[in-house]
C-alpha cells in the first residue's frame, strides 16, 4: 500500500510546534547549527535560550584554520552564542579549542558559564593553556573534565573546593609547583570534608610524589599514570615542575601513594604503566582464594608483563 502523502498548504508545520519540543530539538543539533536558527525569526531567537547543552570545537568551524585570525572567529563565535543566551543558565558546556593567541579571550567565557551556574564543564585543548581560578572553587560543577595543559596563575585564600563535584577526569594536566593550585585537585576530598565526590579519571605522567587521601564517597577511580622513564620522546619538565633528576640522568616518578588513596574504592582501573610492584595481604591459600587469584593474575599477565608480586 502506497505512503499517503500529506498536503500542508505551503504552511511551515515546525514552526508550530510548541517551545518545549522545539528546544529539545534544538538540543540535539551541533551547536553552530542551533545558533544559526535565531535568524530565521523573532521567535526562534527567542528559543536559544532553552537550550542548555552547549559544545563549541574550533575543528568543526568553517573557515580555514590556518589563518591567522582563525582562533579569533571561532571565540567571537561562541561569545556571540553565549550573548544570543541572554541570562539562561547552562546546564553542560564543552569546549575544545586549538588557538594560543586567544588565551586570554577564553578566561571571559570561561567565567560566563561559571557565572551561570553550569553543571558539567568540559575544557579541551592540546596546547598549554592558562584557566582562571575561579574553575576550581565553583559551588554548582558537578562533572568537571580538563584535557589541557592547566594552569592557574592567580593566588587565593579561598579554601572551599568543588563542593557538589561527583565527577573529575584530568588528562595531562600539569600546576606549577609555586601555585597554590599544585595538588588542588589531589587533596580534594582532604580540604573539604562535606566533598562528595563518586568518580575520579586521572590520566598523566607520574609525579615525584602525591599527598592524596580520599574517603569513601569515591567509588570508582581510572588511573592512567605513565612513568618518564618509558617516554624518551616526550621532552622533561623543568624541575620546578615537581620533578628531579635521578642519578641516572633520566626523569622518574612514583605513583604508589596515589594509588593509595584511592584504596577505599569500590572498583580501580589500572593502566599497565601504572602498576609495577603487587603485595597481596592476608592470602591463605583457600579454594576460593586460589581461584580468585588465578583469575586475576591470567588477566594481570595480558596487560602487564613487568608487574612482581609479593604475597604478604
Amino acid at each position: 500500500m502506497a505512503p499517503k502523502r500529506v498536503e500542508t498548504g505551503g504552511r511551515d508545520l515546525i514552526s508550530s510546534l510548541p517551545d518545549e519540543l522545539l528546544s529539545e530539538i534544538l538540543s540535539l543539533l551541533p551547536t553552530k547549527t542551533a545558533a544559526s536558527t535565531s535568524i530565521l525569526s523573532k521567535r526562534w531567537k527567542n528559543l536559544l535560550p532553552l537550550v542548555h547543552n552547549l559544545d563549541f570545537d574550533e575543528s568543526t568551524m568553517v573557515f580555514d584554520p590556518s589563518l591567522p585570525k582563525a582562533g579569533l572567529r571561532f571565540i567571537d563565535f561562541v561569545r556571540r552564542t553565549l550573548v544570543l543566551l541572554g541570562d539562561s543558565p547552562i546546564h553542560k558546556l564543552s569546549l575544545e579549542w586549538k588557538s594560543e593567541k586567544a588565551q586570554h579571550l577564553i578566561y571571559p567565557l570561561i567565567y560566563n558559564a561559571l557565572q551561570r551556574e553550569v553543571l558539567e564543564l568540559h575544557l579541551i585543548s592540546p596546547k598549554r593553556q592558562f584557566v582562571p581560578s575561579q574553575l576550581f572553587f565553583s559551588k554548582t560543577l558537578v562533572k568537571l573534565t580538563l584535557t589541557l595543559g592547566c594552569f592557574a596563575r592567580e593566588t587565593t585564600t579561598c579554601s572551599v573546593l568543588f563542593p557538589a563535584l561527583k565527577s573529575l577526569s584530568l588528562f595531562s594536566v600539569m600546576f606549577a609547583a609555586s601555585s597554590e593550585m599544585y595538588g588542588v585537585l589531589l587533596v580534594l576530598d582532604q580540604t573539604d570534608p562535606h566533598s562528595s565526590l563518586v568518580f575520579l579519571d586521572y590520566s598523566s605522567y607520574a609525579a615525584q610524589d602525591y599527598l592524596v587521601q580520599f574517603d569513601d564517597s569515591l567509588v570508582e577511580a581510572r588511573l592512567d599514570i605513565r612513568l618518564w622513564k618509558y617516554y624518551n620522546h616526550v621532552l622533561p619538565l623543568p624541575i620546578s615542575y615537581g620533578y628531579q633528576l635521578s642519578k641516572h640522568g633520566e626523569y622518574w616518578g612514583d605513583a604508589a601513594k596515589l594509588i593509595l588513596g584511592v584504596s577505599n574504592v569500590v572498583t580501580l582501573h589500572l593502566s599497565p604503566d601504572s602498576l609495577e610492584v603487587l603485595k597481596v595481604y592476608g592470602y591463605e591459600g583457600s579454594f576460593e582464594e586460589l581461584n580468585q587469584m588465578r583469575h586475576f593474575l591470567k588477566n594481570l599477565r595480558a596487560s602487564s608483563n613487568n608487574c612482581k608480586i609479593q604475597f604478604i
